[in-house]
């Protein structure tokens, strides 16, 4: 049994792991939905931008315009793998370190700020 900040891992019902966490996933894909989306227009907005850069003949440099754009991430594979883990398993109760806890309960995954940080720059963007 490993311990974080004191906390010993904790058993927790199989049942209610994955409601939340089915939940949790269900909410990151709106979540990337509507970052795609804002990406896109990013796209189209950067685009023009471009031509109309180009057609008054100023002197830019394409590729910066479009490196400032970030493609978001599709995490739904994380969700979906600890799902199925947690429907094949047998156990009634599920043993849980505080990290893990903290992902796939909280949905504190160190993935999810780099997700915030690319949505607000495209966002920022337009």
């Amino acid at each position: 049994m490993r311990h974080m900040i004191g906390i010993p891992d904790m058993n927790y019902p199989k049942g209610q792991l994955l409601e939340k966490l089915k939940k949790n996933r269900d909410e990151h894909v709106v979540k990337f939905e509507a970052a795609q989306t804002a990406y896109r227009v990013a796209v189209t907005a950067a685009c023009k931008k471009l031509l109309d850069l180009n057609e008054k003949h100023n002197d830019i440099d394409h590729s910066k315009v479009l490196a400032k754009l970030q493609r978001p991430e599709n995490h739904v594979k994380h969700y979906d793998r600890v799902i199925q883990m947690l429907e094949l398993t047998s156990d009634a109760e599920i043993e849980l370190s505080q990290e893990v806890f903290t992902q796939i309960v909280l949905d504190d995954w160190d993935w999810k700020s780099r997700l915030d940080a690319i949505i607000s720059s495209n966002s920022s963007y337009l």
